[in-house]
């Protein structure tokens, strides 16, 4: 988890006022994520995925690995678990007419490129005034942002995916969103990728 990004969500939102939207939203629950267990370990990682075995019956999106002589899992229920997020619906709504109008979204009003990196994102955020922004806006921008960095871990020299800026102009379908699902399956598939040699 981006820890810096964490800390920059709860400094601006507190400055404009709106953290405590964030905090009622699909993610609020994540910025109390003790995050003092130290950086991320990519050898750790390895050494796990190296240590992937094939299970017969095993549930489709599972990963077993063998430790210590004893079975253990990853799956959907470990990642709802830890995340605590909805495994719900994730039809993405691209193609969902019945969103806001392209000219009224934040993407159009802060943004006039068709993409946008998270490093674009991340500077607009970090400069946020209560001024500067219509209200709301904030806790829009907040919500892409953590999406797409935290919960998805994308780079931040990455685009922004395109859905995000779509779908959170319809808050409480953002909301209902199914987050742990669409994390999970990416995350299985990226760590499927990896070639462990």
């Amino acid at each position: 988890m981006k820890i810096g990004v964490i800390k920059n969500i709860i400094e601006v939102l507190t400055r404009v006022d709106e953290l405590q939207s964030f905090k009622e939203s699909c993610f609020g629950s994540l910025l109390g994520i003790d995050l003092s267990g130290g950086p991320f370990s990519s050898v750790l990682l390895h050494s796990l995925l190296a240590r992937e075995i094939v299970v017969e019956n095993a549930e489709p999106l599972e990963m077993c690995f063998g430790i210590g002589g004893k079975r253990a899992r990853f799956s959907k229920y470990e990642f709802c678990l830890i995340t605590g997020l909805k495994f719900g619906d994730i039809s993405h709504p691209s193609s969902d007419k019945s969103l806001a109008d392209p000219e009224t979204t934040i993407h159009i009003r802060y943004f006039n490129e068709t993409q946008v990196k998270n490093e674009e994102l991340f500077s607009c955020f970090v400069s946020y005034k209560n001024n500067e922004f219509q209200q709301g806006d904030g806790l829009k921008m907040t919500l892409v942002m953590f999406a797409s960095l935290v919960l998805l871990g994308n780079d931040y020299r990455l685009n922004v995916p395109s859905f995000l800026w779509k779908l959170v102009e319809d808050i409480p379908r953002f909301n209902a969103f199914g987050w742990d699902k669409y994390a999970y399956h990416m995350t299985y598939h990226n760590l499927h990728a990896r070639d462990i040699a």
